[in-house]
Formats: C-alpha cells, sequence, structure tokens
C-alpha cells in the first residue's frame, strides 16, 4: 500500500458523500486513485492533514517512481476550511522515490545449519541435517516442482529434499532442506554445499512470478559442525551411581546399587550378549548385570547396571570401578557396527 499524505495550510473538513482522490501516474498502468482513507486521517490527528492510500495491484510497474502532479488532486471542492471555503487541485508535483513491481530474480541472501549432531562432532547415521536458505523476499514453492539441495559428502553427493512443513514454520522467505544421513556416508573435514547446488529452482518464485536464482551466497564446508559418519569406536564419557542408599551412607542387605555408564554416542546390546560390570570393595569382586529395562528407559546411549545387596555381605571401603571393569564391551555397538571401547571406564571411580 502507497499513502499520500497532503497537508493544506489551515484545518479542513471533507465532505462525506463525495469525497476526494489523488491521480497517480504509473508507468505501465496509465493513471490511478489513491482514494480518500478516513481512518489513516484521523489517526494522525492534525485537521491539516489528509491522506489517501492506493494498494499496488498485480502487474503495477514503475520504474522511475510514483509521480503526483500538480493537478492531481481531484474533487478538491469537497474540501472546505472552516469557513466553507474550497481547496484548490494545485500544489502537490511530488515524486514519491520509491518503485512499483518485481521484475528481478529472487536471491539467496543466507545459508545456514540448523541442526546439531545429537552426539560429539559429528552426524551419525539416522541422524538429520537441516539446512535452511532465506530469499531476500517471500516466496512461493511449487508442490509439483519441489526445489533440492544437493550435498558433498566425502565422494558422494546425496540430495538434502525440501521440507514444507519446516519452511512455512520459519517463515515466508524461508527454504528448509533436510538430509537423513544414510549408513556409509562419511566425510571427516565435513560435508560441502556449493554456491550453484540449488536444483528446480523454477518452482520457487516471488508473488510477481520472478523464479528464484540457483547461486548461493557462498559455499559452505569444512566445519567441524559438517562432519559425517561414525568416525570412532565409542567411548565412555561418564560413569556414575544414580541409586541412593535408604540410610546414611552405607547401602544394606535387599538394596540395589545402580551404576550408569553414559557413552559418547548411542548404542545397542545384543539380547543374550549382554556386557557385565566388575565393582571392587575391598579386596572382593563383583559381578553386576546390565539391566536392559532401566538402561532403554534411560535413553539410547545409556548402559545400566544393577546390583542387589545380599544379606551378611559387607564392605566399608567403598566401591571401585577402574580400567577394565567393564567385560564384554565388544557386543555394545553404534550404529556403524563400531564396537565400544573395552578399556572404559578409563578412570578409576571410588564411592
Amino acid at each position: 500500500m502507497v499513502e499520500f499524505r497532503v497537508r493544506f495550510d489551515r484545518p479542513v473538513l471533507v465532505g462525506e458523500s463525495n469525497p476526494p482522490w489523488v491521480n497517480l501516474s504509473l508507468n505501465s498502468g496509465g493513471p490511478a486513485r489513491a482514494e480518500y482513507d478516513t481512518e489513516r486521517t484521523d489517526a494522525h490527528f492534525e485537521p491539516s492533514l489528509l491522506s489517501f492510500t492506493y494498494t499496488v495491484q498485480d502487474g503495477d510497474r514503475d520504474e522511475d517512481g510514483i509521480w503526483a502532479g500538480p493537478d492531481s488532486l481531484q474533487n478538491p471542492g469537497s474540501i472546505t476550511d472552516y469557513a466553507g471555503n474550497a481547496a484548490t487541485g494545485r500544489g502537490l508535483g511530488r515524486n514519491t522515490g520509491h518503485n512499483v513491481g518485481d521484475s528481478a530474480a529472487v536471491s539467496i541472501t543466507d545459508l545456514n545449519i540448523t541442526s546439531k549432531p545429537l552426539f560429539g562432532g559429528q552426524y551419525q547415521t539416522g541422524e538429520v541435517v537441516e539446512i535452511t536458505l532465506t530469499a531476500n523476499e517471500p516466496v512461493i514453492v511449487d508442490g509439483g516442482n519441489l526445489p533440492d539441495l544437493q550435498l558433498r559428502v566425502g565422494d558422494r553427493n546425496p540430495k538434502a529434499r525440501y521440507d514444507a512443513d519446516s519452511s512455512r514454520a520459519s517463515g515466508a522467505n524461508k527454504l528448509v532442506f533436510i538430509w537423513e544421513v544414510e549408513d556409509g556416508y562419511e566425510a571427516e573435514d565435513g560435508f560441502v554445499i556449493e554456491r550453484d547446488y540449488l536444483n528446480n529452482t523454477s518452482g520457487v518464485k516471488d508473488f510477481s512470478g520472478n523464479a528464484t536464482s540457483d547461486r548461493l551466497p557462498r559455499t559452505y564446508g569444512n566445519d567441524y559442525r559438517h562432519k559425517v559418519g561414525d568416525l570412532g569406536a565409542p567411548v565412555i564419557a561418564g560413569v556414575e551411581i544414580t541409586s541412593v542408599p535408604i540410610c546414611g551412607n552405607t547401602y544394606r542387605a535387599g538394596e540395589t546399587i545402580e551404576f550408569n555408564l553414559a557413552a559418547s554416542e548411542p548404542v545397542t546390546v545384543p539380547s543374550g550378549n549382554e556386557p557385565g560390570l566388575i565393582m571392587r570393595m575391598g579386596d572382593d569382586y563383583r559381578s553386576v548385570p546390565y539391566d536392559r529395562a532401566r538402561s532403554q528407559a534411560a535413553g539410547n546411549n545409556k548402559l545400566i547396571f544393577t546390583w542387589e545387596v545380599p544379606a551378611g555381605f559387607g564392605g566399608n571401603n567403598g566401591i571401585l570401578l577402574g580400567p577394565g571393569s567393564l567385560g564384554d564391551a565388544g557386543c555394545v555397538e553404534d550404529g556403524s557396527g563400531n564396537a565400544l571401547d573395552p578399556s572404559s571406564p578409563s578412570e578409576k571411580h571410588d564411592w
């Protein structure tokens, strides 16, 4: 919407039955009428100021600004001062300085990786990479001609597909693409998005029908956040006892001690081939079994072991876990088949 404000040399009144208007000159369509706008006039709280508005129509073009000539004020006789003297139609002769219409292609002004790896500094198999492009104006995407974004992951070239729901949620000028990391894809130095890797841009247009340029603002890649694939064995990132004695600091017969080991990434434990945890209390060593139900409830990177204190057992020197305490770690694997590091935990933990 274009608004013209016409100021007079004194307070004025406007007749309601036949209000004035302003003729505008548009290169593409000749004169257009900016109608008297009662609401905007009243909002200014200036009795000598009148507002006229014109809503830009589809197809309007004007490359040198909208022009309101010296005789553009029409029906000036409906405008009077408080003494009843009518206004004249002369005295405008102004250029807005604003062009009308959109004849340029949409351009991509920014690109961001809007997702993060779940664990560590690299995307694992099954994780989703989200890439958001920002256009310089609102765009419409043809549902039958969707764009895609080509990536370079190592020596392979997968495509990130356009995600309509995420794009709409992000904003009218956003294009969101997602790629689910597939097994076997690896890029130790990060994946790359080249400047001309936006495909099928003919289906992305602005509201004037101009297509989107396929050129991105710059090349993205070689960033630690963009690493793809499982480049090493998972390790134990943390060890803690997550249970609490019922009374004081001593576990008694019948109570359960729960050990919680956090892996550096999601892991799987095959049924019937579970790992074991060896704890030391003084000169006594006990095997703590893997608790599948509690592990699955805690999260896919958790290994939980539970041990019920037997009757007659005593140990006043605390609980010790050291290097080599985790047995049969080879049965625990990440999504790429890498076995859990058997030396974990690598430090002594004394409770």
